[in-house]
């Protein structure tokens, strides 16, 4: 049997759709397919035949009725007839399994659908023995080996992740036992974070950006604030610390990133904290043991309503360069992914059309960058808030004697750090509170509740406050909101740096921070 064509038109001969199986002319096909119903018109103009095949000229019309329309075979006419009805037939079949209601709209609508299907049962004018079952399986390129997998690489990460936090609390209460207060202390100035030496890691910031398409689309499905990473190299989860800045309170240690070293939480994972460690003291004074050092600084400002909805999210931020070799200062810095939702602008000294094209932030006129002093050479701005969520919301239950505030995390994927929530009493001296987890203090008027961490394994909390007097509603607002972590939400990050001259790779290290500037509840 040879086939050469398959189509779907209506009754008055328009082709909705055509997939040709041998080398045949466009022309000569549309003729063939805006003739056929003509040819079923009876003397009495109505299509009254009832045989299910034509023959005009040097071809054969195995034709099917499909609701108001036809499904057609053109084939030869020595070809094999019995196999062309089974043939038909099971197009038959495909055609409802991706259209619902067969119409002209929703035949066009699925028109690639249905010619991957029917590519599944003809090729090269032959049919392929293959049954619906088959043909649907083939379509769909389902693995149950990729399936096993991917459900063995989440358990893996929720595994390593319980065992960290598992190990960080033995560590904690050891510490306090051993009679060091707590987490431990870093000194050092500037807004908490993490500095790593080496090659910053591309995904380090996506752990605020949510999928879209991402793909990691790439790029295009999560992105702002919900990144989902199943490469395998990077499937130890992100060093969790439980640093940064909070209202006059020293920084803390990186617990977390230890006990995933202990457990054996990935060597890159590893590698990082030990190389943060390194760095940490030539960071803090602004400078770099790999003579780059790199801080990225972003802002989120944002008004939560009480009902729990948020308005005015703004995110800003800055890259700040800073070199202390001067052999190293004529550089180029590659970026990551440009994420689409935000505004960015160089510095004026900075080569924008190089920019522009490839993502390269370098001096222009391949002039090297200042030497020991921080200079900031890009600025971001987001551009279209609606595609941000607020990282965290709080809320407040008032009452005449008493309220509650309770907070949850909005991105279990994200960690926030030094977390603080500073609750006006409306003059009304409190007479207890009590917190699910974290701390609290009064501070005049204000009573603070303090939160080292909150992750996925803390993503929510309440706090009970009593009060000594009546206050009304209007008292306990606004609730002012304070935390960094350690990623920026645009998701900017530096994947390499080159030498100008020499075209070798330079090492750098880097310093992200996110911090929240005007956070309230009002």
């Amino acid at each position: 049997m040879t086939v050469i064509s398959a189509g779907i038109v209506n009754k008055q001969g328009k082709i909705i759709l055509s997939r040709q199986f041998t080398d045949v002319s466009r022309i000569r096909i549309e003729g063939l397919l805006s003739a056929f119903p003509k040819l079923l018109v009876g003397n009495n103009g109505s299509t009254t035949k009832q045989c299910t095949y034509v023959e005009a000229g040097a071809v054969r019309y195995v034709y099917q009725p499909v609701e108001n329309l036809l499904l057609v075979l053109v084939t030869t006419k020595n070809s094999n007839i019995v196999e062309d009805l089974a043939t038909l037939r099971l197009m038959g079949q495909i055609i409802p399994e991706y259209v619902n209601n067969v119409d002209e709209e929703t035949v066009a609508n699925k028109a690639f659908e249905l010619l991957f299907a029917f590519d599944e049962v003809i090729v090269s004018g032959k049919r392929e023995h293959n049954t619906l079952e088959q043909i649907m399986t083939y379509l769909e390129m389902q693995s149950h080996e990729e399936e096993v997998a991917k459900e063995e690489k989440k358990l893996q990460m929720e595994l390593a992740k319980k065992e960290a936090s598992r190990r960080a609390r033995e560590i904690t209460q050891k510490r306090r036992e051993n009679g060091y207060g707590g987490i431990g202390s870093h000194t050092g100035s500037g807004r908490g974070g993490s500095h790593g030496s080496g090659h910053y890691d591309a995904n380090e910031g996506d752990n605020f950006n949510s999928t879209g398409n991402h793909s990691a689309q790439d790029d295009g499905a999560s992105r702002h604030f919900a990144s989902v990473v199943e490469d395998a190299p990077k499937q130890a989860p992100k060093p969790k610390s439980v640093g940064g800045m909070s209202l006059g309170r020293a920084r803390k240690a990186d617990i977390t990133s230890k006990v995933l070293s202990e457990t054996g939480g990935g060597a890159a994972v590893a590698a990082a904290a030990t190389s943060a460690a390194v760095t940490s003291a030539a960071a803090d004074s602004g400078s770099s043991a790999d003579g780059i050092f790199l801080r990225f600084e972003e802002t989120i400002s944002c008004t939560l309503n009480r009902d729990g909805g948020a308005t005015g999210v703004d995110v800003s931020g800055n890259l700040f360069v800073t070199v202390t070799d001067a052999q190293l200062a004529n550089v180029r810095l590659l970026l990551g992914r440009i994420n689409d939702d935000f505004g960015f602008r160089t510095h004026p000294n900075i080569n924008k059309n190089l920019f522009t094209s490839d993502r390269v932030l370098t001096i222009k006129d391949n002039k090297p960058f200042p030497t020991h002093q921080a200079l900031g050479i890009l600025k971001w701005r987001l551009q279209n808030p609606g595609r941000v969520r607020a990282p965290l919301t709080v809320t407040c239950w008032p009452g005449t004697d008493s309220a509650t505030v309770e907070f949850e995390l909005e991105n279990l994927q994200a960690t926030l750090l030094d977390v603080t929530i500073v609750i006006p009493l409306g003059g009304v001296r409190p007479a207890g509170a009590e917190a699910s987890y974290g701390s609290t203090s009064t501070d005049g008027d204000n009573l603070q509740w303090t939160i080292p961490v909150v992750d996925s394994s803390h993503s929510s909390g309440s706090c009970e406050i009593s009060l000594s007097g009546d206050a009304s509603d209007e008292s306990f607002f606004p609730i002012q909101i304070f935390f960094q972590a350690k990623a920026n939400i645009a998701g900017v990050t530096v994947t390499e740096a080159v030498g100008t001259e020499t075209g070798m790779p330079v090492r750098f290290s880097s310093e992200v921070t996110l911090t929240a500037e005007n956070y309230t509840v009002s």
